[in-house]
């Protein structure tokens, strides 16, 4: 489900994005939105150039740090001719601050309807983690639990939940971080949002987008990305081919651990993105996954 366009916030992105680049001596005949989830992305006409404005997620996230980063493991993976978005080289590519918003400025893809086969994206994450394995950028570790324990406990997005599920989300999320604190990790660079969506078909091939939770931590956390909507919205049948087609030993222990903690991380952004998450069918099965799992 993806989040309802709100129009002022689009308009706005549209706005700063078009300031950014006239700024630094580009010419912007017309700034057009693609949509987006967590960000507004807005496309910047006459020049194969987007920017990728943080609207939910700047309510989330102070500063441009993890844009940063973002833009340095890009970059890292464009110098290698890895098949990932580039960072534009018509203008600093960022971050970029205007108008209290975060954004960054990308060469334009042309996206092509449809998603991978999940075997073929198993390849794909065991290919890009072979990349990422030389970058040297410095990165956090194991961001997503502990960012999705902070957004369980923000009242102002948990203020519509009966305090029942509230309270439930929260012990998890703390369950979580203790769970992980206690693993023994091997952290490495990760894409850290490593889902279908962000595998992107285009006239020249798939390439991997949305680079903006890259992190360090352990491989399964990927892979938890990977197959966490197929273990607890389907069947588990394309988690199982897709694991399989990666190619590498993994901690199947872990991995079900984090395919918890990403299935609340899922939970903790739909409260940031959706009006009205209770209606999401989505949202619904995930919490009852978890009920489920925790009681």
């Amino acid at each position: 489900m993806k989040a309802i366009a709100d129009t002022s916030q689009t308009e706005r992105a549209a706005r700063a994005a078009t300031e950014v680049a006239r700024n630094h001596g580009l010419r912007i005949e017309e700034a057009l939105s693609l949509g987006g989830y967590s960000n507004t992305i807005v496309q910047l006409a006459p020049l194969p150039l987007v920017a990728r404005v943080a609207t939910a997620t700047g309510r989330v996230r102070s500063g441009t740090d993890w844009l940063a980063r973002e833009i340095e493991v890009a970059a890292f993976l464009a110098a290698s001719n890895a098949n990932a978005v580039r960072p534009t080289t018509l203008m600093p590519p960022g971050p970029h601050m205007c108008d209290g918003l975060a954004m960054s400025f990308w060469e334009q893809l042309d996206l092509i309807e449809g998603q991978p086969k999940p075997a073929a994206l198993g390849a794909a994450l065991h290919a890009l983690h072979d990349r990422l394995e030389r970058c040297d950028v410095a990165l956090p570790s194991c961001i997503g639990v502990s960012e999705t324990y902070d957004l369980l406990h923000r009242e102002d997005l948990t203020v519509n939940l009966d305090t029942d599920l509230t309270g439930s989300l929260r012990r998890v999320a703390t369950l979580n971080v203790e769970r992980v604190s206690n693993c023994s990790l091997y952290p490495r660079p990760l894409h850290g949002d490593a889902h279908y969506g962000n595998y992107w078909r285009t006239p020249t091939g798939w390439v991997w987008g949305d680079f903006e939770d890259v992190q360090s931590g352990p491989i399964e956390w990927d892979l938890a990305c990977l197959a966490a909507s197929s273990v607890v919205l389907g069947n588990g049948v394309a988690a199982k081919e897709a694991l399989a087609a990666y190619g590498a030993a993994y901690d199947t222990e872990l991995l079900a651990t984090l395919i918890e903690a990403r299935t609340l991380q899922a939970v903790a952004w739909a409260l940031v993105n959706l009006p009205a998450p209770m209606t999401s069918t989505r949202f619904q099965k995930r919490v009852s996954w978890l009920r489920q799992r925790f009681g």
